[in-house]
């Protein structure tokens, strides 16, 4: 949900995994870098540090670090008056991706990009993994287009990560005072599980049984992250997405709509099809702003018997009104029998 910096004139998540895939290229000096820069969690590495990792001059740091600079993989900055390169956070959550194009760049040509839409033959490269895409085809049971009269919301909010904080509370308050304006307030049910953890979410499954999962807090490369322990622990808990199907399904009445309002999060979510009827995600990164607003608009127009697509559609006008750069973000993943535009839970 943190903003990031990017290239303006990159617009999807593909083609920004491609440029960042070009740019570093075969130069081992870019490579190394790169890797250095996106090593673990620390946000920011000096030029002498990322020498002594390395095994580069400093000069061979500073004339690659500049290069992924203008290309917009890295960000420049300054630590104890020396310069530095910083994580952008689209490019952490998808630096896999990125290196495996690197280290296979023939795969470039078959990846579906806005300035590459036409893929020879129907073959389009997936980021996906393998067994995610066989998962979801695989048949599954048709779609319901009501449930209950009364919905049922399971909203998690995890905040793990104390460099990278997000305003997850903001968004649960939002999404509360939507509904409570709703003249249909006493036909849903909202439980919150903030510092949500993996237990939380069984607990939801056995004893509330909703609906729709809303996912609030970091997420990409195919996971969701849990939250920590205790205050003492930093970074959260990753989760793949594989797993937490296994978890959503195993229950008597599994949820018919998933909400992650996570970033990079639309990567792999087909695997949650053979679970539920409907996934919305995020196909890049996505602001606090953002992802508050989107939030409030979408459950307010589910609480008015809107359907998820109509509802996805509110949700995206009021961030085009709000003039952000994030409109083009929400999007709905669903099974092929599945019409987002009749999928309603309020009659």
């Amino acid at each position: 949900m943190a903003a990031i910096k990017v290239t303006d004139s990159l617009s999807n998540t593909p083609e920004q995994i491609v440029a960042a895939a070009q740019a570093i290229g075969r130069s081992r000096y870019r490579r190394a870098v790169f890797d250095a820069v996106y090593y673990h969690k620390k946000r920011d590495k000096s030029v002498p540090e990322i020498s002594k990792t390395t095994g580069l001059t400093e000069k061979q740091v500073l004339n690659a670090g500049n290069e992924l600079r203008k290309a917009g993989i890295i960000e420049q900055t300054k630590i104890d008056g020396r310069t530095a390169y910083s994580q952008i956070e689209f490019f952490h959550h998808n630096k896999k991706k990125i290196i495996r194009l690197v280290e296979n760049p023939a795969k470039i040509k078959a990846i579906a990009t806005k300035r590459n839409p036409a893929i020879g033959k129907g073959k389009v490269f997936s980021f996906t993994k393998k067994s995610a895409q066989a998962n979801a085809q695989k048949a599954v049971p048709g779609s319901r287009k009501r449930v209950n009269k009364k919905i049922r919301i399971a909203f998690l909010t995890t905040n793990p990560i104390e460099e990278y904080s997000l305003r997850t509370d903001l968004e649960a308050r939002d999404v509360s005072r939507a509904i409570q304006r709703s003249q249909n307030r006493e036909f849903v049910d909202v439980h919150y599980f903030p510092a949500a953890q993996l237990r939380d979410l069984l607990d939801a499954l056995n004893n509330f049984r909703p609906n729709i999962i809303h996912f609030s807090g970091h997420g990409g490369d195919e996971v969701f992250l849990f939250d920590n322990e205790t205050a003492a622990d930093d970074e959260g808990i990753e989760l793949d997405f594989e797993k937490i199907n296994k978890v959503v399904s195993a229950t008597i009445e599994p949820p018919v709509l998933l909400v992650f309002n996570a970033c990079n999060t639309t990567d792999g979510a087909e695997v949650f099809l053979e679970t539920v009827s409907a996934v919305v995600a995020m196909s890049s990164s996505i602001s606090d702003l953002a992802a508050c607003l989107f939030s409030e608009q979408f459950y307010s127009a589910i609480a008015a018997g809107q359907s998820i697509g109509h509802a996805l559609k509110q949700g995206k006008i009021v961030l085009e009104a709000a003039n952000l750069k994030d409109a083009d973000l929400p999007t709905i993943i669903s099974r092929p029998e599945v019409d987002a535009d009749t999928l309603t839970f309020i009659a």
